[in-house]
């Protein structure tokens, strides 16, 4: 099972919806109340559009892998083994790149599908690869 690499902060209020959903193995994602758009990282508002203010909602598991690294040089020091992150593009809000540790044979563009580890407020997303393009 792919566990984080450290615990991640909690407490940016504007992340309140992302780590409730997560807790419940949810993906939520911010979405401008104006104009539609999917936003990835959310500020306190809509990404382009006055007045506009972020609603969040559940997306599927769906992804296609935009980028990634093989991370082979220990960088935190309780973490010893290789690691891959990337850059995911969900496939209902496809102009998004989310940041996640990617499990399996990663190559740009396979589908992957989200994972949780862990349950409750210790649950922590990842991807893992289900087919090359």
């Amino acid at each position: 099972m792919n566990a984080p690499l450290s615990s991640a902060p909690r407490t940016a209020p504007q992340m309140a919806a992302y780590w409730e959903g997560v807790a419940k193995h949810e993906l939520r994602l911010p979405r401008c109340s104006m104009c539609y758009a999917w936003e990835w990282y959310p500020s306190t508002a809509g990404p382009a559009c006055r007045d506009g203010h972020y609603e969040w909602e559940v997306i599927s598991s769906g992804a296609t892998v935009f980028t990634f690294t093989d991370v082979k040089r220990p960088l935190l020091p309780a973490v010893r083994d290789s690691y891959v992150v990337g850059l995911i593009c969900p496939d209902d809000a496809p102009n998004c790149r989310i940041p996640s540790r990617i499990e399996g044979p990663v190559v740009i563009g396979a589908h992957a599908r989200l994972a949780f580890s862990g349950s409750g407020e210790n649950s922590f997303p990842y991807y893992i690869v289900e087919c090359a393009p």
